[in-house]
């Protein structure tokens, strides 16, 4: 019945009530979860899929941060964060909107966060990160990344050789061991 009433709203440009709905049934979604399950349900996707929904209405009507805002106050009640890319996301969200700042934040958690083997996939955020990073002149943040160990340590290296900067990239090969 929300959906038959989404679509009106819809419509209808009816912003405010479209937006009531969205998240009445991301929530509804989420209340549908089992409660514990040790991997991804249907369940799951479905919630998702009402999050991603919500988020690209509020992109549609060009309020990023209110996605982000979204995404971030899901990710603190979501019991499975594992299972959706929520950092990545809000660091879109707030770099569609223009802040940086909240941007490099979402991406250094994501990063942070990160674990496992080592990888040679290259990954678009990655790159956004170690850009931002490098344009803002933050040595001491990539000097820290360089001498930690991160499964994303190639993309590192090959960054860091990129812009000529040896001493770091050094570092991060050291990382390595």
């Amino acid at each position: 019945e929300l959906r038959r009433y989404l679509g009106i709203a819809r419509g209808a440009a009816l912003v405010d009530v479209e937006e009531q709905i969205r998240t009445r049934l991301k929530d509804s979604a989420f209340d549908a979860r089992p409660k514990s399950s040790p991997t991804q349900t249907p369940q799951d996707t479905q919630f998702y899929s009402e999050l991603r929904a919500l988020v690209d209405f509020y992109a549609r009507h060009g309020a990023y941060a209110r996605g982000a805002e979204a995404l971030i106050s899901e990710s603190k009640r979501d019991p499975y964060k594992n299972r959706f890319d929520y950092q990545n996301e809000i660091a879109t969200q707030y770099r569609l909107a223009g802040d940086r700042q909240r941007e490099l934040e979402a991406l250094r958690a994501a990063y942070a966060g990160a674990s496992g083997g080592l990888t040679a996939d290259t990954r678009d955020w990655i790159e956004r990160y170690l850009s931002l990073l490098y344009e803002a002149g933050n040595r001491s943040e990539l000097q820290r990344l360089a001498s930690l160990y991160s499964p994303y340590q190639l993309q590192l290296i090959n960054f860091l050789i990129e812009k000529k900067e040896k001493e770091l990239a050094l570092d991060a090969i050291l990382a390595l061991r």
